[in-house]
Order: C-alpha cells, then structure tokens, then sequence
C-alpha cells in the first residue's frame, strides 16, 4: 500500500510500504517482449541475487516474511531496496546493465508509471531541502518518492542507511505480472537481458523466486 505526503519543498512523497507476497496471485503467462538484448550467466546473477537477499530482513513492522538468506550484517529493507541492492552490485562490474522494474498499480497518477528505470545517481542528503531533511529523520522505513527541482521531476528511493538514489524512467510498460504470476499490489525488482531478478522474493519465499526468464 501507498500513501502520500505533500511538503512545501517537495512536491509529492511517496510512501512504499509494502509489497507484493506470493499468496496474493495466481498462475497467468503473456507474453512480453525482451526489453533488452544482454545475456548475462544465470549462475552469477542466482549468486548476485543471494547477495543482495543477504544485505536484508523484511521490515517487520511492515509485514512478516522468512528471512531464507541470512547475512552477517542484515538490515530492515523491502522490495525496492533489494532491487536497488542488487542493480547497484550489478552495474558495479558490468554497468548499466541492470535495471529496476516498478509496478505501481497506477496508483501515483503517472508520477510513478509501471515501466524500466535506470539508478542514476546517489544524492548527498544535505544537497536535499531542509524538510525534506527534517521530514526523512523521522521516518524508518524505506521510501519511493518524487520531488521537484526547478521545475524538474525527480525520482528517487531512500533508505534510513543505504542512503537516497536518483532513478529514471527509461521505458513504460503495462506491468501485471511477475514470474508469471498476477500482481494484486505493487512491486518492484530488477531486470538484466531476459532475466528478472526479485531478491526479495527469494529471500522471503526460497531460491525458486529469486530469478525466472522474462515472464512479466
């Protein structure tokens, strides 16, 4: 679920707290597209996926999940910061090649649209305004959000550690399933070539939902 709080500074925040789990779905398989012509070795992904999982638990006070791949140094997360885990490790050896995916419902009128984003940046929080500032100490969750500088939409993920990422869109899609299954809520995972990697649903449902071939 989503919910949105609206500052002078900011134009629009938005709030993931929560995603997709596998009892909310059943089994359907379009056919999609591959968005990307790369062909990336499943064995290094599964293992980049595990590691990722492993940087996080799901936020318990968010919703209760297994833990299945458990780190040394774990931290309270959800889906869209496995996701940014993972694309950050990626694209460290192999750049621009991962991509995040978020499915939104439709929810944020187009602020958010279903579609491919490209992580473009990691912003320093004292370059952020001042309530933005005072506004995120607060929080303890991970958030989606957008703000407007001069005129400019901005698109971001933040987290109490990780810190606050700028994302871009570079592609829409009309997103209603994942692993072949249908999406009742909003999600968010990454993408390499025809593989779609989803640590958090590893992490939280076994090793089989970690990867799968482009079944949207």
């Amino acid at each position: 679920m989503y919910k949105k709080i609206i500052f002078l500074n900011i134009s629009l925040i938005i709030l993931l707290t929560g995603c997709n789990t596998l009892s909310a779905y059943k089994d359907i398989q379009p056919d999609i597209p591959v968005y990307q012509d790369i062909q990336p070795d499943i064995n290094e992904i599964i293992n980049t996926a595990k590691e990722a999982a492993e940087m996080f638990y799901y936020y318990p006070e968010l919703e209760s999940y297994e833990n299945i791949f458990v780190g040394s140094s774990e931290i309270g997360g959800q889906c869209n910061d496995y996701a940014l885990a993972f694309v950050n490790i990626w694209n460290e050896k192999y750049p621009g090649q991962a991509r995040l995916v978020i499915q939104n419902q439709k929810w944020s009128n187009g602020n958010f649209p279903d579609g491919i984003y490209r992580v473009i940046r990691k912003i320093n929080e004292d370059d952020m305004s001042s309530s933005f500032r005072k506004w995120i100490r607060k929080e303890t969750t991970s958030k989606l959000f957008y703000w407007t500088v001069n005129f400019t939409k901005i698109l971001g993920i933040w987290h109490p550690i990780i810190g606050i990422y700028e994302v871009r869109l570079s592609g829409k899609l009309n997103i209603t399933h994942h692993f072949g299954i249908e999406l009742k809520n909003n999600h968010v995972w990454a993408v390499v070539g025809n593989l779609h990697i989803d640590p958090q649903w590893g992490d939280s449902s076994g090793e089989d939902y970690l990867v799968t071939y482009n079944t949207w």
